[in-house]
């Protein structure tokens, strides 16, 4: 084993995307994987990479010790040439990574970081497949296809926004009505600028989809359970981050799709006290096993939301790039 060290420079360089998941993700599987042990970790870590840091020993938070080599997250390994900071330099890469982590269930997400001030890199949205029908939980940002690619289940889609933020309900006019408690924000358009600017994110830029931006839809105030046949999902409030969140709870399963209310990440609030008393509520779910966030790591295990949480609380007042 021999030591190496990674410099993570600003906190969202750690964060943009490479191979569909963060690059300092990348950069720790393959320095394990060459025998570097252990990792020295320099640099301002966010939460959302704290989360997803082995806690093996193996990385090691803080300056790198005189004569160990240093590898950068700008510059991902096996990729010779390949500099992030250097647009020119990288391959197009899909803006929508899609997986299905098990039968049933498809998840959607964006890298949100690589365009806008937010120092969170990755927005989730979901699809919840019943023998009956689907249910797409929030639409992303309007830039992914989400709700195309959610229709290809073969299945009718009906779909659910947890919070109006923009960056969760860009595709609800993709459909007649949705289910939620507010009105849907619209992308800022400076957001919209950074993220189609060639300069800025060229290898992430997406093709924008025909008539996009499309027009909100009517949102309609959903039942307190969701049957889509054999998955029954409670719909619980979930105010603190917005007044007009909500999440999901599959009971049978464990799994809370929790929009923007619990994740392992940085938090927003515009209610404090109330999002500490939504979070709190939340994370006492009986039987709880999996959090499904609208950002950070996913699946995270409530353990990890706490961790994470322990390393700050959330902010206060508007989060930047909402608008």
């Amino acid at each position: 084993m021999s030591p190496v060290g990674l410099w993570l420079g600003a906190p969202l360089r750690a964060q943009l995307p490479w191979g569909g998941q963060p690059v300092i993700a990348h950069q720790l599987r393959e320095l394990r994987r060459l025998g570097h042990w252990p990792i020295h970790l320099e640099g301002q870590v966010p939460p959302e990479i704290a989360a997803l840091l082995p806690e093996d020993g193996s990385v090691v938070p803080g300056p790198c010790p005189p004569g160990v080599p240093r590898v950068d997250c700008r510059r991902p390994l096996g990729a010779p040439g390949v500099d992030l900071a250097r647009p020119a330099t990288v391959p197009r890469q899909g803006w929508l990574v899609v997986r299905q982590p098990r039968p049933g269930l498809t998840v959607f997400s964006e890298p949100l970081g690589t365009c806008s001030v937010w120092r969170t890199s990755w927005v989730h949205s979901y699809l919840i497949r019943g023998r009956e029908r689907a249910l797409l939980v929030d639409s992303g940002t309007g830039l992914g296809g989400v709700a195309a690619l959610a229709r290809e289940s073969g299945t009718e889609v009906v779909a659910l926004h947890t919070h109006g933020d923009w960056d969760h309900v860009g595709e609800c006019g993709a459909f007649p009505w949705a289910w939620g408690l507010g009105s849907p924000g619209r992308i800022p358009r400076r957001t919209l600028e950074r993220c189609l600017h060639r300069s800025w994110v060229a290898p992430w830029r997406p093709d924008p989809p025909a008539g996009w931006p499309l027009a909100p839809c009517p949102m309609v105030a959903p039942p307190s359970r969701i049957e889509l046949g054999g998955v029954e999902l409670r719909v619980l409030p979930a105010p603190g981050h917005t007044p007009d969140g909500l999440v999901l709870y599959d009971a049978e399963r464990g799994e809370l799709f929790a929009g923007d209310a619990v994740y392992a990440g940085e938090l927003w609030a515009r209610d404090v006290p109330t999002f500490w008393r939504t979070w709190t509520s939340l994370l006492s779910l009986p039987g709880l096993v999996r959090i499904w966030g609208g950002h950070g790591p996913v699946p995270a295990s409530p353990e990890t939301v706490r961790r994470v949480a322990r390393m700050g609380g959330p902010g206060g007042g508007t989060a930047p790039g909402i608008a």
